[in-house]
């Protein structure tokens, strides 16, 4: 942040201590966030590709897939998919086969496949609109600013606001194609 954003929130957090009109709280509250995205960088402000963390591995492509409901022919062409970028030397977290799905309550899954997208350069997406496991891991990708390549659809994306068109949206927005 900028000595004038400091200045500008400063001005509108003290006049919200002064005032009790709940609108300057709001607004002081949107310029603080504001001026965080902006900082940051995301897909409001338009993402910064910046270099991964150093925990990050620069070879590891997070899986977006369905799991649980998956067809025969769907998981041969995403076994087929993510064996083609292993050949090209990536690393690849495949859910269901890097994740013990034996979870009861489903939270183990949520803190592995956390753990994985912290870590990874990218996300491949074969979207599934009825998979709840790809709604998770989409917002995982969409807060972490992660660039995305949609490889497939696997249901047909309907009229008006949809996550299908959401990740055409991040995918045009990242900076550099991934592999």
């Amino acid at each position: 942040m900028q000595i004038s954003d400091y200045i500008v929130l400063s001005a509108f957090v003290a006049l919200c201590y002064i005032s009790t009109f709940p609108l300057a709280l709001l607004y002081a509250l949107a310029l603080a966030c504001w001026s965080y995205l902006r900082l940051k960088g995301s897909y409001w402000t338009g993402p910064k590709r910046q270099q991964p963390e150093s925990s990050a591995d620069n070879n590891l492509i997070y899986l977006v897939c369905p799991v649980r409901n998956i067809t025969e022919q769907q998981q041969r062409v995403i076994s087929d998919y993510v064996r083609k970028l292993e050949e090209k030397g990536f690393k690849v977290h495949f859910p269901p086969r890097d994740v013990n799905q034996d979870d009861p309550v489903g939270m183990d899954i949520c803190l592995a496949h956390a753990e994985a997208m912290k870590k990874c350069l990218g996300v491949h997406i074969f979207w599934d609109a009825k998979s709840t496991g790809s709604h998770f891991d989409l917002g995982m990708a969409f807060m972490a600013c992660k660039p995305v390549y949609l490889v497939e659809l696997l249901t047909p994306d309907n009229e008006g606001k949809s996550y299908a068109k959401v990740i055409r949206k991040m995918e045009e927005r990242a900076n550099e194609p991934l592999p």
